[in-house]
């Protein structure tokens, strides 16, 4: 791929004049791949993630360049002004667009469509997506942008999804009972927040995504917002993932020593879904609690990049109500807080590390390193990506976590936001290997993964899976091939047609009460053959490989 090429395939989500692009490049690993390549060409740091498009600008001379133009995946076309409105707004254009030099402004719909079957499903049960939405994007002046996007659903999941959603339901306290319940139907899907039942087996949710992102020097980014984050350069991280659900964020990042450092502080606000027991208002709130995540990369020459992690979850509240606010969570300096309270603190602390190896024949190694203070339990990560073949894309990685790495002696403090692992998908206590490859030529994509994971099965007895730990747990074996076939109709919305196949097998244990580990029957085998056909705009990810 040469680096003119490369160049182009990085504008894929925008039409945006060349001076004033604050807007994060949409988290989405399928599409960011290029982008990637063009960066590490820059050499521009990629391991915090979503990447900010103006870095591109700090090394890009053609003023003349116009974004534009420049089609997705390296296919460059002259708008032609005698092409039907329809056509043009259906695969080349925003919806609307406002570009009065200072100020730029798109709207466009969002949506996604699917039915699906699932052969091995005997009692049939429906599977389909209905999600309608909107996503606006502005820039004021060459330091100031903003994204806004509102999503609507009703769906019907596959069985192992419905089983996701409703072990991760709230809880709350049953004055009648003085007893913890929980509450059926109202849990999370996987990264994209709580649900209400719907008709039969369906759930309804919303969710909405959004920033401002400001530059007021080259050196500095600053944002405020509703989204999510991912540390790292594979396809899982061990230290801070895109997995869960959105959070109120404010990040700042800093650039120094002529590019080789790049420094990160993430603050954020997380949630259990456990309602407080004694509600001053008509619905109890969820319990929260606050978590700090910073992160510092150096580049030592073009070939070596090492980061160093911190995340912390804060104690907001305990079982008496809220906590008084620690000031030194805003404290901006990394490993400060760790040193100042080690691992067996209320405030639950994750240490790491991240590295990358860029080698000659257009090969990168990486690797992740997690420590937490429950018997000094670790998770690392080993993988490597390839771009040697034209056109193609190719992965192998390896992810490993001990049993309680991102667990609390303390019930509120889990590593966790909305029930779901801040970090990995799995949680803790696993060993997978990833294998991945991506085939595009124009418009058409083909994606295919293969998955291998042996891990920890933790029953949801009432305050053992993410509440505590006590929890008994079984080993289980999960397999999944994933293929899916994709023609991309417009690149600014990166709306697609898409057909795709997922087979998944998950070798578990069967006891005779959901709440109890005590009375194992046998080992059970469930299996998906899941056949899916959709329509979709597709500006982050979704991950339903577990």
């Amino acid at each position: 791929m040469s680096l003119k090429s490369t160049v182009y395939s990085m504008f894929f989500f925008t039409s945006f004049i060349l001076s004033a692009q604050q807007q994060n490049v949409p988290l989405t690993w399928q599409f960011s791949r290029n982008t990637e390549v063009y960066y590490e060409k820059l050499q521009e740091h990629t391991s915090l993630k979503p990447l900010l498009q103006s870095r591109m600008y700090l090394h890009k001379n053609d003023s003349n360049f116009d974004a534009s133009k420049i089609d997705a995946h390296l296919f460059r076309y002259s708008k032609n002004t005698h092409r039907h409105w329809f056509v043009r707004k259906t695969l080349y254009e925003n919806l609307l667009k406002i570009d009065s030099g200072e100020f730029w402004l798109t709207a466009d719909p969002l949506f996604h469509f699917s039915k699906s079957t699932d052969i091995s499903d005997t009692l049939g049960h429906k599977i389909s997506n209905n999600t309608r939405g909107f996503i606006i994007r502005g820039n004021i002046g060459s330091t100031f942008s903003f994204t806004s996007s509102f999503y609507e659903n009703q769906s019907f999941f596959p069985n192992y999804i419905n089983d996701y959603i409703e072990s991760k339901a709230e809880w709350y306290f049953s004055k009648n009972t003085n007893q913890w319940l929980q509450r059926p139907g109202y849990g999370p899907v996987p990264g994209q927040g709580r649900t209400k039942p719907f008709k039969k087996n369906g759930y309804d949710y919303a969710f909405s995504q959004g920033y401002i992102s400001y530059t007021p020097a080259k050196w500095i980014n600053i944002q405020l917002g509703h989204d999510k984050h991912f540390v790292g350069d594979g396809y899982r991280s061990l230290l801070l993932s895109d997995a869960t659900f959105n959070y109120p964020f404010f990040k700042t990042t800093l650039w120094a020593f002529n590019n080789k450092l790049m420094y990160s502080v993430i603050y954020n606000s997380l949630i259990n879904l456990e309602r407080t027991p004694n509600p001053t208002t008509p619905e109890a709130n969820f319990r929260n609690k606050l978590g700090s995540f910073h992160y510092a990369a150096y580049r030592f020459n073009k070939m070596v990049t090492i980061g160093f992690f911190q995340g912390i979850i804060w104690q907001r509240m305990d079982s008496s109500g809220t906590k008084p606010f620690n000031f030194n969570y805003i404290n901006p300096i990394l490993f400060v807080n760790a040193a100042q309270y080690g691992f067996n603190n209320k405030n639950n602390v994750l240490l790491g590390n991240t590295i990358k190896i860029n080698l000659p024949f257009k090969t990168i190694i990486y690797g992740q390193f997690a420590l937490s203070g429950i018997k000094n339990q670790t998770a690392w990560q080993a993988g490597v990506k390839y771009f040697g073949i034209k056109k193609m894309f190719l992965l192998a990685e390896y992810n490993m976590a001990a049993a309680d790495i991102y667990k609390s002696p303390i019930p509120f403090q889990h590593y966790s936001h909305y029930y779901e692992p801040l970090a990995h998908p799995y949680g803790s206590g696993f060993n997978e290997f990833v294998f991945m490859a991506q085939y595009n030529f124009k418009r058409l994509f083909i994606d295919s993964k293969l998955m291998y994971a042996s891990k920890e099965l933790y029953y949801n007895a009432p305050f053992t899976n993410y509440l505590g730990n006590n929890a008994q747990s079984w080993q289980t074996e999960f397999y999944s091939i994933q293929s899916t076939l994709s023609f991309i109709v417009n690149r600014r919305n990166n709306l697609h047609i898409y057909l795709g196949y997922c087979y998944r097998q998950v070798h578990e244990p069967l006891t005779s009460n959901w709440f109890t580990t005590n009375n194992l029957i046998g080992i059970i085998n469930k299996q998906n053959n899941i056949f899916s056909i959709g329509i979709k705009t597709q500006l982050f990810n979704t991950y339903y490989d577990f």
